[in-house]
């Protein structure tokens, strides 16, 4: 994780230095044709980058699953943080694509726990306790609305769409209660360790996100912007216990559908 974040910080020092000199000879043309280089015209493509802080929280859409035994509950929000590169395309009237490339560190912690009574069987799971630190990069596309000034280089906006999220690392601290083979009540417990198995977190999930903020130019090129937005992944079902691989034995339970979801506060720059 220290390398990817290392190499995002690289690239976005890296784009900051090229912005640099791309705005400083905006600067130096000339000033009649001001016009030219306000910002959102259409068809321009601007970049940039940010940071965002998060809080993090994950949910089963089913609390108690229609069925089974267990009922899944989230055990509070967690601390995160996203990192990227933007790119927005300009369209009309304000409007235009936004997309790009973030990298999004966060936590989860859910209990998942037996309420159906004691006579349990061999290799069952009675109480889960399971924090989570996963990595995604992810690639949104949404659809964003500018404002028009509301006082001269400061503006609104808005912005809402889709994207997809690919698994970079994950790791997981569990506490088990169960019931072992030899029909015996056993714990288990493990500090935060990298989940074994291709699909324990699904590896590519869909999300939705929207976002509000505010945004100042501060030079003919450079504006920039703080905002905060909302993110839930889904689609499929985040976790898999049947491919955890419990070094306890085969003990497979359901905690209902996970979702993933994060409000962040994005402070970035677009050049």
């Amino acid at each position: 994780m220290k390398k990817i974040i290392l190499t995002l910080t690289a690239l976005l020092i890296s784009l900051s230095f090229f912005a640099n000199e791309k705005a400083a000879g905006f600067l130096n043309q000339d000033q009649d044709n001001d016009a030219d280089y306000f910002l959102y015209q259409p068809k321009k493509i601007r970049y940039g980058f940010y940071l965002a802080p998060s809080i993090d929280w994950m949910k089963s859409k089913e609390s108690s699953q229609a069925g089974t035994d267990f009922k899944t509950t989230s055990l509070g929000s967690q601390i995160g943080l996203k990192l990227g590169i933007t790119v927005d395309y300009g369209v009309k009237n304000g409007f235009g694509v936004s997309s790009g490339i973030h990298y999004n560190n966060t936590q989860g912690h859910l209990l998942t726990h037996r309420v159906g009574g004691n006579n349990l069987q061999p290799s069952t799971v009675d109480r889960a306790d399971i924090a989570y630190k996963v990595g995604f990069f992810e690639v949104p596309l949404n659809i964003r609305y500018t404002s028009p000034d509301l006082v001269e280089h400061f503006r609104f906006f808005g912005s809402a769409g889709v994207g997809i999220s690919f698994t970079i690392h994950k790791q997981a601290a569990m506490t088990l209660n169960y019931v072992n083979s030899s029909s015996v009540q056993d714990a288990y417990q493990q500090d935060y360790e990298p989940l074994k198995g291709w699909l324990s977190i699904a590896p590519i999930s869909m999300l939705w996100n929207a976002g509000l903020g505010a945004e100042y130019d501060i030079d003919y090129k450079r504006t920039i912007y703080l905002g905060v937005f909302y993110q839930n992944n889904f689609l499929p079902d985040m976790t898999n216990h049947k491919r955890f691989g419990f070094p306890v034995g085969d003990l497979t339970f359901h905690d209902g559908n996970v979702r993933w979801n994060h409000i962040a506060l994005r402070l970035g720059v677009v050049f």
